[in-house]
């Protein structure tokens, strides 16, 4: 598997990945978001390539402060070989090069295995923190 910055140009790749590997899509995930994530995060929003084929994403934001993590996912066929594993330790290194201190994200509780998969990956599971968000548009 190629490691490369993900573009503009693999969006629809992207979002046909993340919906087959069971990522729950928002009105975030719009080309034009998606576009605006990518431009300012040149370094740190990766696509995995296999025989020029989209198989996997990692998008790594950082506010300066934090990185955060979205959008890991592997194609379905292709998971249990290690590509995701490759793809966040790519994404590690990329935020170590930006001097990146700490990564966070967010998973959907009932998403066991991804879980599981962090965990085995060196990161901790959270409980003394709430999750809250607000939408500042309304939902499309």
């Amino acid at each position: 598997m190629r490691i490369r910055p993900i573009g503009a140009g693999d969006i629809p790749a992207a979002l046909d990945l993340w919906r087959r590997a069971g990522i729950t899509l928002t009105y975030g995930d719009e080309p034009d978001g998606l576009t605006r994530t990518f431009q300012r995060n040149p370094t740190t929003c990766l696509a995995g390539e296999i025989d020029g084929r989209l198989a996997a994403t990692a998008l790594g934001t950082w506010d300066g402060r934090r990185g955060y993590l979205w959008h890991l996912a592997v194609e379905p066929e292709l998971q249990g070989r290690g590509l995701g594993r490759r793809m966040l330790k790519a994404l590690e290194a990329a935020y170590r090069a930006l001097g990146v201190p700490k990564v966070t994200f967010q998973i959907e509780r009932e998403n066991i295995e991804v879980i599981d998969f962090y965990l085995r990956m060196g990161y901790h599971e959270r409980k003394d923190l709430a999750c809250v968000s607000k939408v500042l548009e309304e939902e499309r």
